[in-house]
């Protein structure tokens, strides 16, 4: 036991063993999460107080409370404040390179509510601008993206330990972390006056101590933070499978890596269900009414003048948070879900969530010149070039110059196609009219969305195969079949890690693209063409598979879940099944226009016996449209 009251053994053990939880080099203790945030501003020499100017800009949100503002206005920086994602609520970082200029010093991208920021896009911008980000953890212990733990993409992450979060003191507390030893050393000196060894103040420094009784409260809970975020995660999936339908109220958009310190919906008139929770004791938060460019204490400020943050305006007016903590059952989070669901219904037509209402923000002028392009971007170029002949460099012109015009869209079809293909297409999908042969439909389509180069433009696909690869040899899958394989990436690198590899799609380019990519790599993938009606061939030794995916095809069949039942019969009991469907503000692009993203899921499971097991989260490089991939157990 430590005899200390400040800087004791317990403090520097939780320091190790917190570095290592989030896979960083080093820890420092402070005395609360503001802190975090002030000293990690200060050890950049950000703001008047800290060796910059009072010109300097930090970039951050506005929904997220006062105390990121806080520190930044105590530093002497001012706040720039960036608007959020309709679906997320957190920072849209399509919209940063707008707001960066010669005064922007960082930027501070929040998770709030445990719900990750697209941090590979952050980190993209901020290495463009030559801008350091600090990420702001105060709500997120635990949270993942990309399975990295947040707070280790920027040069500093900062977590508060409030008794409230995921991770609690019994008081308060709050910890930076950072990969780098000379920022690590004058953190150490800011945190305590700014003193060397000898007690001699080097540079101008603050008291913010981390007590050694929280030190040690926080080491206890610590060990128990992962199955408690499971808890957590559980009671998310619950309220989601019975809200999700609902017409009446938005749930933040669901991530594998959320972590759920709070569980929010958005309802349309929220002083109405108010008086209703408290009419049975259910308790309920509001995080945050008030956007902070909005108030007060910084509306005024020449960086704060003038924002224009529709989405952020929109979700404060209408967030409400739910009950949320690890001693929460099932059984109660089923009670409030189901309860909140009709009384909202009871409410009446004019209760209806209206995404509508929120005026887009002005898009941002990009030049083409700026469009960084990825690795796995350039390689996908590359090959489909080496394939089809075609010019490499107008390719990558193109490509940019569409990034650049469209930088809220996903580079698709949805607006890559002739106008009078996208009307044939849509009305097909919608039921209105349905085509003679469509078998020629169907390589039509796929034809233009290959012409249309979707499948190397999407960064979300390198992120989702990444995963993929590694979620089904975790889970022990031998046998896959690739039911409307596209191009076939996700085959190619899952035969590359041992798997026995089927891909089957229709007749046409994509599948002679397909042969020539498979004979070129010298992978032994078996590759099938796919019949209309469909069916589904065996595997090559046996009679059931061990996952069967089928991203986005699911769209082109009138009857999508006749399609899942199929194959859900040639898989083995425990068997996964794989299903991804792309959204347009939680709307589907081609299945049913009631379906969003939560009802897709609850409808596979009520009208096919699945079990919902997973559900990955993605979003593309711009931001109205997102996928959502779903993984269902067959018992």
């Amino acid at each position: 036991v430590s005899t200390q009251s400040t800087w004791g053994s317990d403090v520097v053990a939780f320091e190790a063993e917190f570095a290592e939880f989030v896979n960083a080099q080093f820890a420092i203790g402070v005395a609360t999460g503001t802190d975090a945030i002030l000293l990690a501003l200060r050890a950049l020499n950000i703001g008047s107080i800290a060796g910059g100017k009072d010109t300097d800009e930090v970039i951050t949100v506005s929904n997220a409370g006062v105390p990121t503002i806080s520190a930044i206005r105590a530093v002497g920086a001012r706040p720039v404040f960036v608007d959020i994602l309709p679906d997320t609520l957190v920072m849209d970082p399509e919209q940063l390179p707008s707001l960066c200029n010669a005064n922007t010093k960082a930027i501070i991208p929040i998770h709030l509510y445990g719900h990750p920021v697209d941090m590979k896009r952050v980190c993209a911008i901020g290495k463009q601008f030559g801008i350091p980000i600090i990420e702001d953890c105060a709500q997120s212990h635990g949270t993942t993206f990309d399975g990295q733990i947040v707070g280790t993409f920027g040069v500093l992450g900062c977590f508060s330990f409030y008794p409230t979060k995921n991770l609690g003191a019994y008081g308060d507390a709050g910890i930076v972390v950072t990969n780098s030893p000379e920022l690590m050393q004058k953190l150490k000196q800011l945190r305590q006056y700014g003193w060397d060894s000898s007690r001699t103040a080097v540079i101008d420094g603050i008291n913010s101590r981390l007590d050694e009784i929280q030190a040690a409260i926080l080491r206890v809970k610590l060990g128990h933070l992962k199955e408690e975020i499971e808890r957590r995660r559980q009671c998310a999936n619950a309220y989601r499978m019975i809200l999700g339908n609902s017409k009446y109220l938005k749930l933040q958009a669901a991530h594998e890596g959320h972590s759920y310190h709070l569980f929010v919906i958005q309802v349309m008139k929220r002083d109405a269900l108010i008086p209703l929770l408290k009419e049975v004791s259910i308790g309920y938060g509001l995080h945050y009414p008030v956007p902070c460019h909005k108030m007060p204490a910084y509306s005024s400020l020449p960086s704060v003048v003038g924002s224009k943050l529709p989405v952020t305006e929109f979700a404060c007016d209408h967030v409400i948070s739910l009950p949320m903590y690890i001693g929460l059952t099932t059984e109660t989070v089923n009670k409030v879900a189901t309860y909140i669901k009709a009384k909202l219904e009871s409410l009446g037509s004019d209760h209806i969530f209206d995404n509508s209402i929120v005026v887009p923000s002005p898009t941002p002028s990009i030049s083409p010149d700026s469009i960084v392009i990825s690795e796995d971007v350039y390689k996908g170029f590359e090959e489909y070039c080496q394939y089809s002949s075609t010019d490499l460099n107008s390719l990558l012109q193109q490509y940019k110059k569409i990034r650049a015009e469209q930088p809220k869209r996903f580079i698709t079809w949805t607006f890559v196609l002739d106008e009078e293909f996208k009307k044939e297409q849509q009305e097909v999908l919608n039921g209105v009219v349905q085509p003679q042969n469509v078998t020629e439909f169907y390589a039509k389509t796929r034809n233009h969305i290959l012409e249309s180069l979707e499948y190397h433009v999407s960064d979300g696909r390198s992120k989702l195969t990444t995963w993929l690869v590694s979620y089904l040899k975790e889970k022990n899958v031998n046998t896959y079949l690739d039911f409307a394989c596209g191009i076939a990436t996700d085959g190619m690198h899952l035969s590359k890690a041992g798997l026995s590899v089927t891909v089957m799609d229709l007749p046409g380019e994509t599948l002679n693209f397909v042969r020539w990519r498979v004979e070129r790599s010298q992978l032994n993938i078996r590759v099938l063409e796919a019949t209309t009606p469909p069916s589904i061939p065996s595997p090559p030794n046996g009679t059931h598979y061990d996952a069967i995916s089928c991203f986005q095809a699911l769209m082109y069949f009138p009857d999508p879940i006749k399609v899942v039942n199929m194959m859900k019969e040639h898989l083995r009991p425990g068997g996964l099944l794989l299903l991804s469907v792309r959204f347009l503000n939680n709307h589907s692009l081609a299945l049913p226009q009631n379906w969003t993203q939560e009802h897709f899921a609850m409808k596979v499971v009520r009208e096919t016996g699945l079990s919902l097991n997973h559900v990955h989260h993605l979003w593309g490089p711009m931001t109205e449209q997102g996928s959502d991939l779903y993984v269902f157990t067959k018992s």
